[in-house]
């Protein structure tokens, strides 16, 4: 018992370091809890701050390392930032088969990340064989749980209707939700469904909020259409040079 309140007070030390952004000191600790207690979420904490280069130089072969340890170990996160990695082809050779593997077991712990990025694995064929089931499944898992990108690229099921029965209500409420929370894809998405009508009343001044809001992080396709409103003057004032 005495062993499990030490240990949980250099953790508490570890947290008050890092916020305080004392992250030398803070990496010291997590180190000890790493290295001396085996601890999975002290080594993910390492490879955090190795891949971040806080209160150490930035190292991502050392980052890859303390990852591998840490979900080794089951450790969720790890296994799902690992699978980015491996996704991505950041810092190791780019591996589809290997991220997928990692994602599964994060995926499988609930992660909603990683469930999200595993129903893309699957829809798009990424390092497994193409399962539209499965990538529902996951997709789903991701939503549940609150997951912007899961929520839209479910949403994007339910507004084609490949998948599942097409329902327009379900698609924009899923994206209503995706794109309070940030998610690009899913404004674009929304603005389509308030320009047309889709699951919700037309509305052409939405439409334009919502464009906006993804043509101003970059999404073509919201780009294109704003552009389009803006020629013709739908829900916003006529401007051909915009």
């Amino acid at each position: 018992m005495e062993e499990i309140k030490n240990i949980q007070s250099r953790w508490d030390l570890a947290w008050s370091l890092y916020d305080e952004e004392k992250y030398e000191e803070a990496f010291k600790v997590f180190y000890q809890l790493a290295e001396g207690e085996g601890d999975a979420k002290a080594m993910y904490c390492i490879a955090n701050m190795y891949y971040e280069g806080k209160g150490v130089k930035k190292d991502l072969k050392s980052a890859i390392a303390f990852y591998k340890k840490s979900a080794k170990l089951n450790f969720s996160a790890a296994q799902f930032d690992l699978g980015k990695l491996y996704f991505y082809g950041d810092g190791v050779e780019k591996n589809m088969v290997k991220a997928a593997e990692l994602f599964k077991k994060a995926a499988d712990q609930g992660d909603d990340e990683a469930q999200c990025f595993l129903g893309n694995c699957y829809e798009f064929g990424n390092g497994v064989e193409t399962n539209i089931e499965l990538a529902l499944k996951y997709y789903t898992l991701s939503a549940e749980q609150g997951n912007a990108e899961g929520m839209s690229s479910l949403g994007r099921f339910y507004y084609h209707g490949d998948v599942v029965q097409e329902n327009m209500l379900i698609a924009y409420l899923l994206f209503e939700k995706a794109a309070e929370n940030g998610d690009v894809t899913a404004a674009t998405y929304l603005g389509n469904c308030y320009e047309n009508g889709y699951g919700c009343s037309k509305d052409l001044l939405k439409a334009a909020e919502w464009y906006t809001k993804a043509a101003e992080n970059n999404d073509e396709d919201a780009q294109y259409r704003l552009g389009r409103l803006y020629f013709y003057g739908d829900g916003v004032e006529q401007d051909y040079l915009k």
